[in-house]
């Protein structure tokens, strides 16, 4: 049987792949930078406007004080798209995932990994139909399956991003998101980060062309509520998988 490479089969890879494309540099260490009720710096002292990689390492330290974050959006893997609506909280994940055409909801807690899928997605990797039928809109417990996630985490985020392959460009941009005023930084692999210009400089969105396209959504920063495990779940173990 192929349960547990089923329950982690891309999974995975579409998460990182969210932080995985946004942009990188050598920054220098941004102290408080942006955290003010202002922008981060005013509008007649471009000598002191904050480059594009001390924007960025600000964006990281914003989001590892906030400890938890809500991510919503959609990415391409492997030409296919892949959508996501996830909370983040500290080593805590629970949220939505769809890819290859299949809504799978997710749960890492307390070091355990859940996932709930549809009949339909159980069937198209071989598992026997009865079987399939049962495990269709049930929690299974996947042994080991929260190592997949390690890495999708606020601690596992921030140092993703803090060591991707592209490099952020020093130049920064001005733009408005939902009305709002916001930073535009761009990489050598033409990601574009927008971070908040007004208060905590959030990281609110991460976007992307061509291969890769997609555009993801950071919010609920510091507000997600604490995640708990299913109350009634099936263990993979018990199944033979």
């Amino acid at each position: 049987m192929r349960l547990r490479a089923l329950a982690l089969a891309g999974l995975s890879t579409v998460l990182l792949t969210a932080c995985g494309s946004t942009i990188d540099g050598s920054a220098s260490p941004a102290g408080t930078l942006g955290a003010g009720p202002g922008p981060s710096a005013p509008a007649d002292a471009a000598s002191d406007a904050p480059t594009g990689p001390e924007l960025n390492e600000a964006a990281i330290d914003a989001l590892e004080q906030a400890g938890s974050v809500r991510i919503a959006g959609s990415m391409t893997m492997d030409g296919e798209q892949a959508e996501m609506d996830l909370r983040l909280s500290g080593d805590d994940v629970a949220g939505s995932m769809t890819v290859q055409g299949f809504t799978v909801q997710l749960l890492v807690v307390g070091g355990a990994f859940y996932m709930q899928a549809p009949e339909e997605m159980w069937t198209s990797q071989g598992v026997p139909p009865v079987m399939a039928a049962g495990l269709a809109g049930t929690w299974v417990l996947v042994p080991g399956g929260e190592q997949e996630f390690a890495d999708f985490s606020i601690a596992g985020m921030v140092e993703e991003m803090r060591s991707p392959g592209a490099t952020i460009e020093e130049e920064v941009g001005d733009s408005e998101l939902d009305g709002q005023p916001v930073h535009e930084l761009r990489d050598s692999e033409g990601a574009v980060m927008l971070v908040a210009a007004v208060g905590p400089p959030y990281p609110l969105q991460f976007s992307k062309t061509g291969a890769e396209a997609g555009v993801v959504r950071l919010s609920e920063f510091g507000t997600v509520a604490p995640i708990d495990p299913p109350a009634d779940f099936l263990d993979l173990e018990d199944l033979g998988g």
